[in-house]
């Protein structure tokens, strides 16, 4: 009797079955790598336009410093990326995380739809960028730009006057022969291990330490510094013996006599500007004082420059800055558009400011009297004249946050 034969081994029948499922295996693997390219190459492109997008908001935070201004330079940036629509989130500033409300980040959004080359279905995609213009630095005690002729000077002392500093540098960005200048009978003296930066030329032998020349110094550090807006602020006229935070459209020019109180908050002066008179003492805590024209905000982007009120001073003022919010350690600011002001401050005055001066267009000419801030002062120039007294002794802690250059935030 014959027994069965065994059932033949079809070795070659497996080893197809086995390649096909290796080839297969390869193939995923090979698509998943190629997907998993494409997917990264698209991550990759969103995040370089949203930085993009976040750093161009940023210069114009630094330049202007207008929210409209900031968000449509960032949204157009990411456009021109092929990013537009509601696949773009601009928030200025940030409305969470660390810099949520703070006026120097904005955050950039953006949502994308990625598809793979062997997988099926397509990939969302969200990424976003902080960009910034904060800087950790102090802000000079002493900026100015330079005088309104070619050869006037941008820092003077006068006649028997000072100019002393501590906690910050002075920094004299005219190229004047004579950007700074002291005579015989004068000094002036920053305090180490600060110093004296000049882009241009020096005269006199006052100076201490001596001036450093440079080629460029930093920029206006408040240049950008935000713009008030006037929606939520009560119209206000003027002027009682307590004064009130809102817009003024004649500015504060009829102060009465005695002591004029101004409440905490913010104040844009239109028009006239603001007038200290001799039989007036104005003072406040917590002040936000802004001086504009009386068209304010409504001139024209390309409006360069502004007719605004000026700042006439014979009287006292003691006024300190806010410590909070958009505008802390700032408390006089022009805006930056206004024409060339001339304020000058003589005998009897008193002038005694814990925040910033910002007047960037301004001559400030200190005649025979004391100036005291805790804060920095920028201006076209200051010159202190017959027996003036300027002293800056910058608080950092009360200082107004200067301006960096735009970077992305961390």
């Amino acid at each position: 009797m014959s027994r069965p034969r065994p059932f033949a081994r079809d070795e070659g029948g497996q080893a197809v079955v086995l390649f096909a499922a290796l080839a297969l295996g390869l193939i995923l693997m090979i698509g998943l790598a190629i997907d998993a390219g494409l997917l990264y190459s698209a991550r990759r492109a969103a995040q370089d336009a949203a930085d993009a997008a976040a750093i161009a908001g940023a210069i114009v935070m630094r330049q202007e410093g207008d929210p409209e201004d900031i968000v449509a330079a960032a949204r157009d940036d990411a456009a021109r990326n092929g990013y537009s629509g509601s696949d773009v989130t601009i928030e200025y500033p940030p409305l969470t995380g660390a810099h949520a409300g703070n006026i120097l980040y904005i955050r950039v959004t953006l949502a994308t739809h990625a598809r793979g080359a062997i997988l099926p279905g397509p990939r969302e995609i969200t990424v976003s960028a902080v960009g910034t213009i904060d800087t950790t630095a102090p802000p000079p005690a002493i900026w100015a730009s330079g005088g309104r002729r070619k050869n006037d000077p941008a820092l003077e002392a006068a006649q028997g006057s000072t100019i002393s500093v501590t906690g910050s540098d002075v920094v004299i960005a005219s190229k004047s022969k004579a950007a700074a200048k002291v005579d015989r009978d004068s000094t002036v003296t920053v305090a180490s291990p600060n110093e004296i930066l000049v882009v241009g030329g020096t005269s006199g032998d006052g100076f201490t330490p001596a001036p450093q020349k440079v080629g460029k110094v930093e920029p206006d550090p408040f240049a950008g510094f935000p713009k008030p807006s006037v929606d939520g602020l009560p119209v206000q006229a003027c002027c009682d013996t307590v004064l009130r935070p809102g817009v003024y459209p004649d500015g504060l020019t009829k102060l009465p006599h005695g002591t004029v109180t101004m409440q905490p908050g913010i104040y844009i002066l239109k028009g006239r500007g603001l007038d200290v008179g001799d039989h007036t003492t104005l003072t406040g805590a917590g002040v936000f004082i802004y001086l504009t024209d009386k068209d304010y905000p409504f001139a024209k982007k390309q409006d360069k420059q502004r007719q605004c009120g000026d700042v006439n001073i014979s009287g006292e003022i003691h006024l300190t800055a806010p410590t909070s919010g958009p505008y802390q350690g700032m408390t006089l600011y022009e805006d930056p558009r206004c024409k060339n002001m001339q304020i000058e401050l003589k005998k009897s005055t008193a002038l005694d400011i814990t925040g910033a001066i910002y007047l960037p267009t301004a001559a400030l000419v200190v005649n025979d009297t004391a100036l005291t801030l805790t804060s920095a002062v920028v201006v076209q120039s200051i010159t202190a004249e017959h027996g003036a007294s300027v002293s800056v002794q910058l608080d950092p802690l009360r200082a107004a946050p200067p301006r960096g250059d735009p970077r992305l935030a961390e």
